[in-house]
């Protein structure tokens, strides 16, 4: 979905094509411009399953994230969702009705924008994760009223940006494949100035916010978002899909891949089939595509200048149990591998932060 170059109202919850992306939090959202770490250390700002976190921000890396959030965080997990979306996150979220609970609801809480002020002033919301799947941020001048009502019971908030300051790899070729191929490639500083801007104002609004009541930041840079799904549709599913690297229910189900579908085989699918390696780079220093740019716009390949919606997701999540984790800015990246990385290479990968 795409907002549009106008400031949105704080009360305006809209929905865009449902091709595009979701919103999941419009009113607060700016302007769209075309030594290792332990997971399980006390000092940790969340420990896994305890606690609650809460999702804030648009599109399908927004719910993608509350549902690792759940299931691999095991948290207590809400989402903002406009009116009239409930539906759409179901599919995207539950492959069958028997995920949900019993009385038809839902695991994950759906709220709605007006019920923030409430929710984080009753306290027991933890973190929050701050995400736009798509060229944008979130509002720098709504991001007091958040921090306001959430006082001093959250402990971290994990903010999802982009690659701002390595020039490498960018220029002719990644602009032309962003024309040609993929206009979703991320252009890094070459991005339009207004662009750049507003990331950086969302993120020194996070610091300070943060700064101000106690709270830990996490700043996750991505570069162009790939794939997001479970990796193959249920009914193709095989015993040995999940050891093979192709089935990982905890990513958003085969309905993503019928609504991101642009040519007769959709790309996201084969790209989550064979992309599923993560790296994470400690600051800001991630490269572009380079001169391959074009090529490599929408193959199933881990390139340069890539982020996998789903460890950009799980990184993010997992963040939480990490102590280095807190006021750490880093980006994620791809890496050649058909599987996720295990518990250990978890270990290793936020060791980058030491």
């Amino acid at each position: 979905m795409k907002t549009t170059s106008k400031s949105l109202p704080l009360a305006t919850v809209f929905m865009l094509s449902s091709l595009d992306k979701i919103s999941a939090f419009v009113p607060f959202l700016s302007p769209k411009h075309t030594s290792k770490t332990s997971q399980s250390s006390l000092n940790a700002a969340l420990q896994p399953g305890q606690g609650k976190v809460g999702v804030i921000g648009a599109g399908f890396q927004a719910v993608l994230t509350a549902k690792v959030a759940s299931i691999i965080g095991g948290y207590d997990t809400w989402i903002v969702c406009p009116p009239g979306e409930e539906t759409k996150f179901d599919e995207l979220i539950y492959a069958s009705d028997s995920e949900k609970g019993k009385d038809g609801s839902t695991p994950i809480q759906y709220v709605q924008s007006e019920d923030i002020e409430n929710l984080l002033k009753a306290g027991d919301t933890e973190a929050l994760f701050m995400v736009v799947d798509g060229e944008g941020t979130l509002r720098p001048d709504s991001l007091g009223k958040i921090f306001d009502w959430g006082g001093d019971k959250l402990k971290r908030v994990v903010a999802m940006s982009r690659n701002l300051a390595n020039n490498e790899g960018y220029g002719f070729w990644a602009k032309a494949a962003k024309t040609g191929a993929n206009n979703e490639i991320w252009l890094g500083p070459e991005s339009p100035p207004e662009l750049i801007r507003q990331y950086k104002e969302f993120e020194d609004a996070v610091k300070k916010n943060c700064e101000k009541k106690g709270i830990e930041y996490t700043i996750a840079r991505a570069g162009t978002l790939k794939g997001g799904g479970i990796g193959v549709y249920e009914e193709d599913y095989q015993e040995d899909d999940e050891e093979s690297g192709k089935f990982y229910p905890q990513y958003l189900t085969k309905r993503y891949y019928e609504l991101t579908k642009k040519d007769l085989i959709t790309w996201q699918l084969l790209y989550d089939c064979d992309v599923r390696g993560v790296t994470i780079s400690s600051g800001d220093v991630s490269p572009g595509p380079g001169f391959k740019a074009i090529l490599n716009a929408k193959n199933n390949k881990a390139n340069a200048g890539d982020t996998s919606r789903c460890g950009l997701a799980e990184t993010m999540v997992r963040s939480l149990s990490v102590k280095n984790a807190g006021n750490a800015d880093f980006a994620v990246g791809v890496a050649d591998s058909r599987t996720i990385p295990t518990e250990e290479e978890w270990t290793s990968l936020f060791g980058a932060l030491s």
